[in-house]
C-alpha cells in the first residue's frame, strides 16, 4: 500500500469519526455520568446513612457530576433523600465437599423515600421504593489473600452500584408545586 493511499485512508477514517461525534452531539448523546436532574432538583440532601458509608460517597459523587448541589441542610434541600434501611451482607452461595464455602454472594439491599421540604407540605413524600444489587464472589482457600482482596473490591463495586442507583431514582422524584 502506497503512502499517498495510507494517507488518505487515514483522512477519510479521521472525516468519517467527526462526522459521527457531530452528529452525536447533535442528537443530545453525552457521556456516561454526566446528567442533569429535573429542574425542580437543585439541592440534594440524605438522612439515613453514615458519612463514612460508600454508598453516600458514590451518590455525593454522581451528585457533583450533575446539575443539582449537595447540601447539610435538610429543611432547606429541594429534595431529601430519606433512606429508610439499608443492609450489606455477605451470604454462603456454595458450600464445598468439606464444608468449606467456596462462593459467596455480596448483596446490599435498600427502602428509602424522598420528601419536600421546601414544598410548604411538611407531609409531602413519595412513596417507599426499593434498590438491590448482588455479585458473587468465589472464594479459593489456596489464596485466601487474593480472594479477601477480590471480596474487597466487589463490596465496593456493589455500594458504588447502589449509590448509583439512588441517585438515577432522583430523575422519578417529583417536588409538589409551590404556589
Amino acid at each position: 500500500m502506497s503512502l499517498s493511499s495510507r494517507l488518505s485512508r487515514r483522512v477519510f477514517i479521521a472525516g468519517l469519526s467527526a462526522a459521527g461525534l457531530a452528529l452525536l452531539s447533535g442528537c443530545g448523546y453525552r457521556l456516561a455520568g454526566e446528567h442533569d436532574l429535573p429542574e425542580a432538583i437543585r439541592t440534594v440532601a440524605l438522612q439515613g446513612l453514615s458519612d463514612n458509608e460508600p454508598v453516600l460517597r458514590a451518590f455525593q459523587a454522581q451528585l457533583a457530576r450533575s446539575s443539582a448541589e449537595w447540601t447539610e441542610q435538610r429543611a432547606s434541600a429541594d429534595v431529601l433523600v430519606v433512606v429508610e434501611d439499608f443492609q450489606l451482607e455477605r451470604r454462603a452461595m456454595i458450600i464445598g465437599p468439606g464444608g468449606a464455602v467456596a462462593e459467596n454472594e455480596i448483596r446490599a439491599e435498600m427502602a428509602f423515600h424522598f420528601r419536600y421540604p421546601k414544598s410548604g407540605q411538611p407531609d409531602a413524600r413519595s412513596k417507599t421504593q426499593y434498590l438491590s444489587h448482588a455479585r458473587s464472589v468465589n472464594y479459593d482457600r489456596n489464596a485466601v489473600l487474593a480472594s479477601s482482596s477480590n471480596e474487597s473490591e466487589v463490596q465496593a463495586e456493589v455500594a458504588e452500584r447502589m449509590g448509583r442507583n439512588l441517585f438515577y431514582r432522583l430523575y422519578s422524584a417529583k417536588p409538589p408545586k409551590i404556589d
